[in-house]
């Protein structure tokens, strides 16, 4: 349902936008650090020993980099939300099918034991008696696991909605700002625990 959403580029979004300026030296953002994530003024920039500096570019060069970054983790999350859905459809057949199945299994219990005597009555109680147990044990089970996917995918939708409004709402300083913030968060998606196959058959 993302498929069609994109990152819309800072550098187009936030043209006219008003400069930020460094809060510790009192100058504008003129480059990006790739290993501390953070705007640099040339004070800043200064300040930083030769491997940090060789690390530092422009602010051209840094939106591109971290858009890709960026585009990466949706993308991520986009691929497991399809294979969510698609858990989500298969657990969601497995269920009419144990019900099907349920049905079809009572069925031929009654059509085996009306052809006996009465003394079979008991026999017959117990075994539909243990149809509808593993019935309501199966349907248990998958309903938990579904109920858990069905909240695991409100998650992930609500990790590409909030990187696609993101990217789409912030100036350029506002989005290299939180951009590393919100990357961690979306690829925190994955570190939840999340079983995508069906942990029971219908059978």
């Amino acid at each position: 349902m993302f498929a069609s959403h994109t990152i819309v580029p800072h550098l187009q979004y936030s043209r006219g936008t008003q400069n930020k300026i460094c809060p510790v030296h009192e100058r504008e953002y003129v480059m990006y650090s790739m290993d501390s994530n953070r705007l640099l003024c040339m004070t800043c920039f200064s300040l930083f020993n030769g491997s940090g500096k060789s690390r530092a570019v422009d602010l051209d060069c840094a939106v591109p980099s971290c858009t890709d970054r960026l585009k990466a983790s949706v993308a991520k999350l986009d691929a497991l939300q399809v294979s969510v859905l698609e858990s989500i459809d298969k657990i969601e057949g497995l269920l009419e099918e144990t019900e099907q199945n349920a049905c079809s299994a009572r069925d031929c219990i009654e059509q085996v034991i009306s052809k006996l005597d009465e003394k079979l009555e008991e026999k017959r109680q117990t075994l539909l008696e243990a149809v509808d147990r593993q019935k309501a044990d199966k349907l248990h089970v998958l309903e938990t696991q579904l109920k858990d996917l069905t909240g695991f995918h409100f998650v992930v939708k609500n990790g590409l909605e909030t990187g696609n409004v993101f990217s789409g709402s912030t100036n350029v300083h506002q989005f290299l700002d939180l951009v590393s913030d919100l990357i961690e968060r979306m690829d925190s998606v994955f570190e939840k625990p999340h079983q995508l196959f069906a942990v029971t058959s219908s059978q």
